[in-house]
């Protein structure tokens, strides 16, 4: 106890002491595969799992895109990485988070008023709304990244939004 209160003394920007801005609670993910909790701070954001943690910078982040599901009742968002994360001998360039169409809910922010305005002023203390409308001007504002949505017009001969595809 008296050498975590040492060190505590020399430590500045610890991780661990900024505070939680907003948490997002059992997002599924499609890679790496799971549920996660996401919580966001000012210049990283965590996932904690069943069986793994991660913490990944904003500065990291490389792109985002929403994009819809064939299935037309889901969307993925996607964020491309700088460099890669890692599970045992996996590489991850890009995670992908699976959110529903029409799933309403009510995030509340961890902290409030003067201190999250001071973050960013397009903050609110409180969303409510579709789920991935939410998680987007979240991620958005905190990551200073763009995301790239897919054109609405955009239509295939089979009427679909996209081209199926595998990498």
């Amino acid at each position: 106890m008296i050498l975590r209160k040492d060190i505590k003394k020399y430590i500045k920007d610890d991780a661990n002491l900024q505070e939680k801005l907003y948490m997002f609670s059992e997002l599924p993910f499609l890679v790496p595969r799971g549920k996660y909790d996401l919580t966001v701070y000012q210049k990283f954001f965590k996932l904690h799992g069943h069986t793994y943690n991660y913490s990944i910078k904003f500065a990291n982040i490389n792109k985002c895109f929403m994009l819809p599901m064939p299935d037309k009742t889901n969307l993925v968002f996607v964020i491309g990485y700088k460099k890669p994360i890692l599970q045992g001998r996996t590489h991850y360039s890009y995670m992908l988070i699976q959110f529903k169409l029409k799933q309403q809910v009510i995030i509340e922010a961890l902290m409030k008023g003067a201190k999250l305005k001071a973050v960013a002023e397009e903050l609110q203390d409180e969303y409510t709304g579709v789920m991935y409308e939410i998680f987007m001007q979240v991620f958005k504002v905190i990551s200073k990244n763009g995301i790239v949505l897919p054109d609405p017009e955009f239509k295939t001969t089979k009427n679909d939004n996209g081209i199926p595809c595998s990498v």
